[in-house]
């Protein structure tokens, strides 16, 4: 259907359409624009049953589901708004509540790029259920990916919400899968946002006041590129189990680190200097989930002289701060303890250490190795 001056599918007033699993319907993709919406729903069922639907170079909406409406997205069936040929005027799909409320079902595959003003627009109730996939991108919405103003929107089961624009909420988000945010727009919750399942941010722009009974994903700094405490931010009920081991591949074959669920902490096999992002799964033994952190090296300030006393909290390397307390590498105006420790200085070939003063106890153990430079006062 291309070239009208209204609607490309106009439902209307009782009506049912469906799309078959065979079916594909293609509108405003070829030779002209649709002049209204693509897909107008008014109190009235559309099914799209396993069928693929695209939608492009529409003037406004993509999909208005109004007025006591149902449209139903089922498993397998796709929904692909502004991916192919056109832009989408204002929304890519708008739940609206004039008159009765109307409901929109996922559990397929929602694609939505190039709408002008809002990827979604909910006013009343949006599921997106079973393995429902809502992937919006980053060129959609001046205003915001997903708009939730008066509606609730359920994430249910194992289904997915990718977003790489903004989020209003001012409504409920009731989230029990996953909801990941790839966007350094900035979101805003005057709503109710309850996070019962897992919620990924890929920036530190996140998304306020969220009650948190699951888990929460933000980019973490490691200590010294080592390790972190709160890896995670975990809430009280939480159902899921993180994967013990971290990866810096999205295919979990290269092992890059250790995660203690108990502890919440992340305990790196080499230093990670860089700003890298890990792999890893968490499961609640009926949805399992690929997930991603993203990991930057937290170098400690530097202190004014004074004590240092070695802990070998992280490995043997006397240049590495974090193995000290405080976390700072000697210099030559510090007083230095080496106490009996399971880990012990090492000052590895070629490398230099200084120090004011120093004391080593009774069975500890300071190795340098050949090449290297030392230079101290001993403790008198």
């Amino acid at each position: 259907v291309d070239g009208t001056t209204w609607n490309g599918i106009n439902n209307d007033n009782g009506g049912t359409f469906t799309n078959s699993s065979t079916g594909t319907i293609w509108l405003g993709n070829d030779s002209g624009d649709i002049g209204i919406n693509g897909i107008d729903n008014y109190n009235s069922d559309f099914n799209n049953l396993g069928g693929m639907i695209y939608l492009d170079n529409i003037d406004q909406h993509g999909i208005v589901n109004r007025n006591g409406a149902t449209f139903v997205n089922s498993s397998s069936a796709e929904l692909n708004i502004g991916t192919q040929s056109g832009a989408i005027g204002v929304t890519g799909i708008t739940n609206n509540n004039v008159g009765n409320v109307s409901t929109f079902y996922n559990s397929g595959t929602i694609l939505i790029a190039q709408a002008s003003t809002i990827g979604i627009h909910n006013k009343n109730n949006f599921y997106n259920q079973g393995k429902g996939e809502v992937i919006i991108g980053s060129n959609t919405g001046t205003g915001a990916g997903i708009n939730n103003t008066s509606g609730t929107w359920f994430n249910e089961d194992c289904s997915i919400v990718r977003l790489e624009n903004g989020f209003i909420n001012e409504g409920t988000v009731d989230n029990d899968a996953l909801f990941y945010f790839n966007s350094t727009a900035t979101h805003t919750n005057t709503g109710t946002f309850i996070n019962d399942g897992i919620v990924s941010y890929t920036s530190d722009n996140t998304v306020p006041n969220v009650s948190n009974n699951g888990i929460i994903i933000e980019p973490v700094a490691l200590e010294c590129g080592y390790v972190t405490s709160d890896a995670l931010q975990i809430g009280s009920s939480n159902t899921f189990t993180v994967l013990d081991e971290w990866f810096s591949n999205e295919a979990l074959t290269e092992k890059v680190g250790d995660y203690d669920q108990a502890g919440n902490t992340f305990s790196a096999d080499s230093q990670i200097m860089n700003t890298d992002t890990l792999y890893f799964t968490a499961t609640n033994g009926i949805c399992t989930f690929a997930l991603t952190i993203e990991t930057t090296a937290k170098t400690p300030a530097t202190l004014a002289a004074g004590l240092r006393t070695w802990t070998g909290a992280i490995n043997s390397n006397w240049n590495l701060a974090c193995n000290w307390s405080p976390a700072n590498v000697p210099t030559t105006e510090d007083e230095v303890i080496i106490p009996n420790v399971v880990t012990g200085p090492v000052l590895f070939t070629n490398e230099s250490a200084f120090c004011k003063e120093l004391t080593i106890e009774d069975n500890a153990i300071l190795i340098i190795e050949a090449e290297s430079t030392f230079s101290a006062e001993p403790h008198e």
